[in-house]
């Protein structure tokens, strides 16, 4: 496996996800809300012995299933850092595949600093997660803002 194989599967098969989910168990200061960096590569169960083989090349990572699909996930913020992020800095993505790249390098740094752990942090996240994916904003947008401003809301 190289980095131009890696890197063309990823253009078409990757994700790179800020997920927000709302629980009590979480702090009310940031409003019941939980932050999650993810870097997510998902193809059919059929092909688990490539997921395995990315899981290897990056030494990082976990395989989960869901229905017919195989997914390679990295969601330790060290391996973020120290693996998936020198990867695509030094392997450049194309198209949209590579704004969203930036953008959620930008959450990285959120992360990085744990202001994702405060209601502002996660303001943030939201705003750069609702520019990622432009297709699904509108369904989203300001959801997770609204319940901070009036947490009688449910998002």
């Amino acid at each position: 496996m190289n980095d131009s194989y890696i890197l063309g599967l990823c253009e078409g098969e990757s994700s790179f996800v800020i997920s927000l989910v709302k629980s009590k168990c979480y702090s009310k200061e940031r409003n019941n809300l939980r932050a999650r960096l993810i870097f997510c590569l998902t193809l059919h169960q059929a092909d688990l012995e490539l997921l395995k083989k990315f899981q290897k090349f990056f030494s990082c990572g976990s395989i989960y299933f869901a229905r017919e699909e195989a997914r390679f996930v990295v969601e330790n913020i060290k391996d973020l850092n120290t693996k998936i992020i020198p990867f695509f800095d030094k392997n450049i993505l194309i198209g949209k595949k590579y704004r969203d790249y930036l953008l959620w390098k930008e959450a990285a740094k959120i992360f990085n600093t744990k202001k994702h752990l405060t209601l502002d942090g996660i303001i943030e996240l939201e705003k750069i997660r609702d520019t990622m994916n432009p297709h699904r904003a509108d369904r989203r947008i300001n959801r997770f803002l609204k319940t901070a401003i009036d947490p009688g809301s449910n998002p």
